[in-house]
């Protein structure tokens, strides 16, 4: 019993004294110029301006005390991507955030951040991932593609009941497996490939090459031939005429785009979810709010995922999604001119949400003023 209350004495003082050291960076005294400076950088206006345009994506930079604050947030959280040279010592780095950079206070971030049972040390190697673990946790969440055409992620692919084309689909595209038209799951595995081709985009439906290559098919007079046989199957004046090459081209573009192409309002490749922006706070989340349910340590990039969503999308695997819009209470689109709007992300799971939140995706971010900026917004989600 004694050993019991002791162990719980430990475990209460541990847990919040992991909370206590976790760097947040909100509440960081942070100098976009001495860290530009630090890191061998130049560190004029003209120079934070053209960062500011490049990292947030919005003009008018005039050195605010918001807009530094920002500006050294995706500075701190971009450090890679800017191809900027790490730092050697983690003592100068968190004197640069100012953060207590003690022996004592560097073997407590060190048992948070690195998670390991041996002891701090204070050798180079322990540092050195004591730094790099610090940076990953800074990271900032970025877009993988910017100005997405939202429209283009509502398309995706109606399959018809008739096998003979989905069974050559299917072995062009999953080779290893025996094709079974009574099998719903094949199905709509095939479905989930077809649909994959179309999220860059890049396919004009217009001709007869792209709907092929789309479909699967490389673009040849043996293909267009067996496709030629599903359209004397469709229409009955096509029943004695063979492939007579370009002749029969367009017939073929459309009897495809017909019968294999759904565009409509309701999307079969993206879902729409509700996306919503928490914060590493108890009264958001619980007693250890820098820790998510998988056990990691939360990130930028991190997301929760409602409890009806994930079976979908469980721990640990990753999700696109495409912001559509900012919306009302009422989940009206607002009209925002926000440089998120219409961008991809790409993000993992590694939160759940309360049981009570229904088809909805909680994007991590360290701060709380960037979680409120965020609102409410209407997403796109990827279905596999």
């Amino acid at each position: 019993m004694k050993a019991k209350f002791f162990l719980l004495i430990f475990s209460s003082f541990f847990l919040g004294f992991l909370d206590s050291v976790a760097i947040n960076p909100c509440t960081l005294n942070l100098n976009p110029k001495e860290i530009l400076e630090f890191f061998d950088q130049g560190s004029s206006f003209e120079e934070r301006e053209k960062l500011w345009k490049d990292l947030v994506g919005q003009d008018s930079y005039e050195g605010s005390t918001y807009q530094n604050y920002r500006l050294s947030r995706s500075i701190l959280g971009n450090i890679e991507y800017l191809n900027f040279k790490k730092p050697e010592s983690v003592v100068a780095f968190l004197d640069l955030i100012n953060i207590e950079s003690s022996f004592s206070h560097r073997s407590r971030l060190y048992s948070l951040y690195v998670h390991k049972r041996d002891l701090y040390t204070g050798e180079k190697n322990q540092n050195k991932e004591l730094l790099s673990r610090i940076l990953e946790a800074m990271v900032e969440i970025r877009a993988v593609k910017k100005d997405v055409q939202v429209e283009a992620y509502k398309k995706g692919v109606q399959l018809p009941d008739d096998n003979s084309l989905l069974e050559t689909l299917w072995k062009r595209n999953v080779k290893n497996e025996k094709w079974d038209k009574k099998n719903d799951e094949q199905k709509e595995i095939l479905k989930n490939l077809l649909s994959e081709r179309l999220i860059d985009g890049s396919f004009d439906f217009s001709k007869l090459k792209d709907v092929m290559s789309y479909l699967g098919f490389s673009f040849n007079d043996i293909n267009k031939k067996i496709l030629w046989d599903e359209v004397k199957r469709y229409y009955p004046r096509y029943k004695n005429k063979s492939y007579m090459g370009k002749k029969y081209d367009n017939n073929l573009r459309n009897f495809l785009n017909e019968q294999y192409l759904l565009t409509g309002e309701k999307p079969s490749l993206f879902f729409e979810v509700l996306m919503t922006a928490y914060n590493p706070l108890p009264e958001q989340t619980d007693s250890t709010p820098f820790e998510s349910a998988s056990g990691k340590l939360v990130k930028e990039g991190y997301a929760a995922i409602s409890k009806d969503l994930e079976e979908r999308f469980p721990l640990g695997s990753f999700v696109e999604l495409v912001i559509v819009c900012e919306i009302d209470s009422k989940g009206n689109c607002l009209g925002s001119n926000s440089s998120q709007l219409g961008d991809l992300f790409r993000l993992k799971i590694e939160d759940r949400m309360h049981s009570r939140k229904k088809n909805q995706i909680d994007i991590f971010l360290m701060c709380k003023e960037d979680a409120i900026r965020f609102g409410r917004r209407k997403a796109l989600l990827l279905s596999k």
